[in-house]
């Protein structure tokens, strides 16, 4: 049994709350940018950027359990 591939809903929903949860934490250093570019992410998959929807795809069915 492999890991589903999220749709492009479950992949949106995701990187928003996780762009959110970044704006509202502390930031540090390193972690300054995190929030920005995921929201820049998010905007490029909701235009419907394929490639960048694929990769994000992936990194979603990575994290979630």
């Amino acid at each position: 049994m492999g890991i589903a591939t999220p749709g492009d809903a479950e992949v949106l929903d995701a990187m928003r709350t996780y762009a959110e949860d970044m704006a509202f934490t502390g930031l540090t250093a390193r972690e300054f940018l995190r929030a920005p570019v995921f929201r820049r992410l998010h905007r490029h998959c909701k235009a419907g950027n394929q490639r960048v929807l694929a990769l994000m795809k992936e990194v979603v069915a990575m994290a979630v359990p």
